[in-house]
């Protein structure tokens, strides 16, 4: 049972929610065949470096990312670490994004929990955007998005600066 239908309006507000407070990241709805459902959204995080350039001209890394409700939804099933909406890169992957932070001299990315990717069923990492258990019923797609980034931003931020790093990891 998946939570949409033990709450279908709740499912209604946040899929309206995505598309009016996200929509700058071109979110796409998808429903996996086990009955899950989350998004594609594409995230734009600025490039300090000014070395990546978006056809726009400005100087970003645009990430893809697959986000997606778990079933027991706005309820993590262990109640603890990364809330009940995961983030799977797509593109970069997050092998990729590991190595680009190894060439910038950083031991490893932090903030990362393993789990099964939803489609491939293979052991994946995936970033930890919350670090203390969510049970409150105000977690949502937008929550987890904002968190998405959150993270995003702190971690491009610690490829570049050493005390952006050190902070990102004892966050």
């Amino acid at each position: 049972m998946q939570w949409y239908m033990q709450n279908p309006q709740r499912y209604a507000c946040e899929v309206k929610a995505v598309y009016d407070v996200l929509r700058r990241l071109e979110p796409q709805e998808v429903a996996l065949r086990d009955g899950r459902r989350g998004f594609i959204m594409n995230f734009k995080v600025p490039d300090p470096e000014g070395k990546l350039m978006g056809s726009d001209g400005a100087h970003y890394q645009n990430y893809r990312v697959l986000m997606m409700w778990n079933s027991d939804h706005p309820y993590s099933a262990a109640r603890c670490f990364g809330g009940s909406v995961k983030t799977y890169f797509m593109d970069p992957s997050i092998a990729e994004i590991e190595k680009a932070y190894r060439a910038h001299g950083r031991a490893r990315v932090p903030h990362l929990l393993y789990d099964r990717h939803p489609v491939t069923g293979a052991h994946i990492k995936i970033p930890c955007t919350q670090r203390m258990c969510r049970e409150s019923e105000s977690f949502s797609m937008v929550t987890a998005a904002a968190l998405v980034m959150n993270w995003l931003s702190a971690m491009t931020a610690g490829k570049y600066r050493e005390s952006a790093y050190t902070a990102f990891c004892e966050d």
